[in-house]
């Protein structure tokens, strides 16, 4: 029973910290990764970016193709951006609608608007 209580709380967690529909960390889990980040960035002398993106139109796709199509649509988004993001501290979460949100502890305003050229923008 013991276990069963274990188990069920590491599932309740998982639940608590991640987005339901895109399956990356929801704005619940950035809110304490970036005030994580921030200390220990802080601690350290070390620069911290965050990254903000929006899909434009938004409300527009989904009246247009409907919700399913929408969530669809949220869930790819999610994903392309979480696989854009390579290093194992940066953070990808959606952050509330149709917006995400890129934690880059140790990245400087210019490596920043590299990787959102490079490896996010292309996407879209």
């Amino acid at each position: 029973m013991e276990d069963d209580l274990a188990e069920s709380n590491v599932i309740l967690k998982f639940l608590a910290i991640t987005d339901e529909l895109t399956q990356i960390g929801n704005r619940r889990l950035f809110d304490e990764s970036l005030v994580t980040e921030w200390a220990r960035m802080r601690r350290l002398q070390r620069p911290l970016c965050v990254i903000m993106c929006d899909i434009d139109h938004f409300k527009l796709f989904n009246d247009q193709y409907g919700h399913q199509a929408g969530d669809d649509c949220l869930f790819k988004v999610a994903q392309a951006i979480n696989a854009a993001v390579h290093r194992a501290g940066d953070f990808v979460a959606r952050y509330g609608g149709e917006e995400f949100v890129v934690i880059l502890p140790d990245t400087d305003s210019n490596q920043a608007i590299e990787l959102a050229n490079k490896n996010l923008f292309k996407y879209f």
